[in-house]
């Protein structure tokens, strides 16, 4: 790789690891801070609630946003939407404030993941692209060991007001890496530009204006259209897999506290991110050298296996390992295998929408899972077998994955 793109990557995945660590971090803070400024358990809901809608509909925009402009700029400016709305939360008091304030972070979140993504792709050399996404996943869960337990300590240590600027400090710092990285352009921009140039002049600014507001569309339609198996597979796969997800990270700590209660709780989770360190470049590195439909069946078998055994956790902490390590080897490892194959499938120019289509399954997911499930465990009263059920229909997913034509045959 030239020195030049070394020095991309390298600054890509420092942005990432600050923006990452600012998502989570927030993810943790958003819930205490909203009642600490009196509001009630409806508002945590709500806010949340808010900032994950908001997202999901933005996306539409910012990855074909990213397709037409080309990447940097779309992550420059979801970076500085991250910024902006930390050093703003520092001085709000109210919840009104703090929601809308939110929605700007969401603004944030819709642009700067499925570009940074999608620059990664970009960037690798062609027969290393799983590799280097799985490199950048373990950025990912990295950050979920380090931001929210830094976040609590400087809130702990000096405030509120403190933390968010830090966090304002650190997006903008990302935000100048960004600035350094070498990029260009996607190929459809560039023949939007050759075409336009072509026209006959009397065609007039009004006929470009109107291109320009159907080019989004366009994009997002070309994207699906372009292989809608293909999509399919990569969403249907992204939306279960966000499902266990949220499910665990919805439900497993206090149903952990009620069965071991001598166990902390935060545990399950941060074996979760070790799983997901291990997964994410072998993952990576994996699918550049075999079917990544194959390595996704076996990845959804692990999933599913973590999944099903939290609901034997009354038999020790040793469950409490298995459990852990195997949901985030299976959901983090699956999701770096999804990406794989999106890089290696989709074309430039839509490379970047169908990112964050993804990326709105997982967002869609975890919101399915955390109210499906909720009444689910209200309707059967027994979240064991909540947990056990999802693990085996992940399994049986898996295994059914490994049964496709280009599974047994070793493509895609």
């Amino acid at each position: 790789m030239p020195n030049t793109a070394l020095r991309s990557v390298v600054a890509l995945f420092f942005a990432g690891f600050i923006a990452y660590a600012y998502n989570n971090a927030f993810m943790v803070l958003s819930p205490l801070y909203v009642i600490e400024i009196g509001g009630t358990v409806v508002d945590v809901g709500v806010q949340g609630s808010v900032f994950m809608a908001a997202a999901i509909v933005l996306r539409f925009f910012s990855g074909p946003l990213a397709d037409r402009c080309g990447t940097q700029l779309v992550m420059v400016l979801g970076l500085s939407a991250f910024a902006v709305s930390g050093f703003l939360m520092a001085y709000c008091g109210q919840v009104w404030q703090f929601i809308a304030l939110r929605c700007i972070q969401a603004a944030g979140l819709a642009a700067y993941f499925p570009c940074a993504t999608a620059a990664v792709a970009a960037l690798a050399p062609g027969d290393k692209t799983g590799f280097y996404l799985g490199l950048y996943r373990l950025v990912s869960s990295a950050s979920l060991l380090f931001g929210p337990t830094l976040a609590l300590a400087l809130v702990e240590a000096s405030g509120y007001r403190s933390s968010f600027i830090c966090m304002g400090l650190c997006a903008g710092l990302a935000g100048c890496a960004v600035l350094s990285i070498s990029s260009k352009r996607s190929r459809l921009y560039a023949e939007i530009d050759a075409g336009r140039q072509g026209k006959n002049a009397l065609q007039g600014k009004d006929e470009q204006r109107q291109s320009d507001r159907n080019l989004v569309p366009r994009i997002l339609k070309k994207a699906i259209m372009q292989s809608p198996l293909l999509i399919g597979e990569v969403l249907g796969a992204t939306f279960i897999a966000a499902l266990g997800y949220g499910l665990l990270f919805g439900f497993a700590a206090p149903y952990i506290g009620s069965v071991q209660p001598d166990i902390n709780s935060g545990l399950y989770f941060t074996l979760i991110g070790v799983g997901g360190l291990v997964a994410n470049p072998l993952a990576g590195w994996l699918s550049d050298r075999t079917s990544r439909t194959r390595i996704l069946a076996i990845l959804f078998v692990c999933m599913g296996a973590g999944i099903a055994s939290l609901g034997f956790m009354s038999y020790g902490r040793v469950v409490l390992f298995v459990s852990g390590l195997l949901m985030g080897f299976g959901y983090f490892g699956s999701m770096t295998t999804v990406l794989a194959i999106v890089a290696a499938r989709v074309a430039d120019e839509a490379r970047t929408s169908v990112l964050s289509l993804q990326q709105n399954s997982i967002d869609l997911g975890i919101a399915c899972a955390s109210g499906g499930f909720g009444l689910a465990i209200a309707a059967v009263g027994d979240v064991t077998a909540i947990f056990m059920f999802q693990g085996v229909i992940a399994v049986l997913l898996g295994l059914a994955t490994l049964l496709l034509p280009h599974a047994r045959h070793g493509v895609m």
